[in-house]
């Protein structure tokens, strides 16, 4: 039994001083780097719906999905 290929957009709690804690991880389907952006957010909701907007996801009825090379992913959402 083969599980579905994801997008998974990991949020990451740093340890700053400032208000702004929360930044992301996208891991894409495949053997591809995961990525990181250098920016940093109030609240992980923010961090969360930033990190969809840097794969191209957009909202459904199934949750969010993005589009990567014609291959519709969902994207889940993981706290660390």
């Amino acid at each position: 039994m083969s599980t579905k290929a994801h997008v998974t957009v990991t949020i990451k709690a740093s340890k700053r001083k400032g208000l702004q804690r929360y930044s992301y991880v996208i891991d894409k389907p495949g053997n591809a780097a995961k990525e990181t952006k250098r920016e940093y957010y109030t609240r992980p909701f923010t961090a969360w719906i930033g990190g969809v907007r840097q794969v191209g996801g957009t909202k459904t009825s199934h949750g969010y999905e993005c589009v990567i090379k014609g291959k519709v992913y969902p994207i889940i959402r993981v706290n660390a």
